[in-house]
């Protein structure tokens, strides 16, 4: 390699290069991961009920998923496995929530 040539990479340039606008810029949007959500926000409504309304709660979400499942066409057996899950990941969403807490509490707030 020659020295002029990587002096070429240090000559500046008689004008810098257009600058695309951002008025005409698109917009990507990302798929939501619906199961995720709602697993994530069934977490934090239950975490804010005490007692027999956390029971109610509870106990109707788990309906609800169950017939959604239901007209979805997912047999019964299946069902019951996916609602299985369902309560799994909502309790470990709140176990790692209280944990994040409990630690960001004692590293000064940093989570």
């Amino acid at each position: 390699m020659s020295d002029t040539a990587q002096l070429d990479l240090f000559v500046p340039k008689s004008s810098p290069p257009e600058m695309p606008c951002l008025a005409s810029s698109n917009v990507v949007s990302l798929p939501v991961d619906v199961y995720t959500f709602r697993v994530r926000e069934t977490a934090r409504l239950l975490e804010r009920r005490r007692g027999p309304a956390a029971d109610r709660f509870w106990q109707l979400e788990c309906r609800r998923y169950y017939a959604r499942l239901q007209v979805d066409g997912v047999p019964e057996a299946e069902r019951i496995e996916r609602v299985n899950q369902f309560a799994e990941d909502v309790y470990e969403e709140m176990r790692r929530a209280a944990w994040s807490s409990w630690y960001g509490a004692r590293n000064g707030g940093a989570a």
